[in-house]
């Protein structure tokens, strides 16, 4: 049995050996408030270079435990939280390099399912209480960004804002090309492709379908995929 096996095979030296690669990983931690709280102390759970900066109160990140022979490994993940109550949940065998989640504002939250992979320059940025769910088994390419609001009012001649912030939600066993731009509003269904280059907002596309273009509309249904090639 090498290293590699025994180390996936025994729980003890899969937590103990993640907690050393974190403690040597140069991650920072920068939590200013009451009440917040990082559960990084869990099984299988690698992080190196990470960065996570809070501000504000009663925040909540966290990471799920992995089970036996599984791990979650993220290179220069890096979050940032602006406000109160405000959670981020990261489900357990998931992986990505660069990959940066930022909160504005209170009671957002992120969630991401188990298995979900990401490529490099990917954002995650959710305002004014609203969601960003990933389900399970989801896979994104790099250069991604998905936005709940749009940080600035757009206001009618009356004075009235027209731009409200709205929730995001992808379905299960989903890809997301390279390039993809996700805007408030959109749920994605089960087993779906979004194609890249993509330009999404507003929204509302089916399970096994592929969509893409600008703006973006169902192109393709009846299909599936699968990460291995075959």
């Amino acid at each position: 049995m090498n290293l590699k096996t025994y180390i996936k095979s025994h729980s003890w030296t899969n937590y103990g050996l993640a907690k050393v690669y974190r403690f040597f990983g140069r991650n920072k931690f920068n939590i200013k408030g009451q009440g917040n709280e990082i559960n990084c102390n869990v099984s299988g759970l690698y992080l190196a270079h990470a960065k996570i900066l809070i501000r504000g109160n009663r925040n909540l990140l966290i990471f799920l435990p992995n089970k036996m022979g599984e791990v979650t490994h993220f290179e220069g993940l890096n979050i940032s939280i602006y406000g109160n109550d405000n959670t981020i949940t990261i489900g357990s065998h998931c992986s990505g390099n660069g990959f940066r989640i930022s909160v504005e504002d209170d009671n957002n939250h992120i969630i991401l399912g188990n298995r979900f992979t990401v490529g490099n320059n990917t954002e995650l940025a959710a305002i004014e209480g609203t969601t960003i769910e990933f389900g399970n088994d989801c896979q994104l390419s790099a250069n991604i960004t998905l936005r709940t609001g749009d940080s600035h009012s757009i206001i009618d001649l009356q004075g009235n804002r027209t731009n409200p912030s709205k929730s995001i939600k992808i379905g299960n066993h989903v890809w997301i090309g390279n390039t993809v731009l996700i805007f408030k509003g959109t749920i994605v269904g089960d087993n779906s492709i979004v194609a890249g280059g993509s330009v999404v907002g507003s929204k509302v596309f089916p399970s096994n379908c592929i969509v893409g273009g600008n703006p973006a509309k169902v192109i393709k249904e009846g299909v599936n995929w699968d990460r291995q090639r075959f």
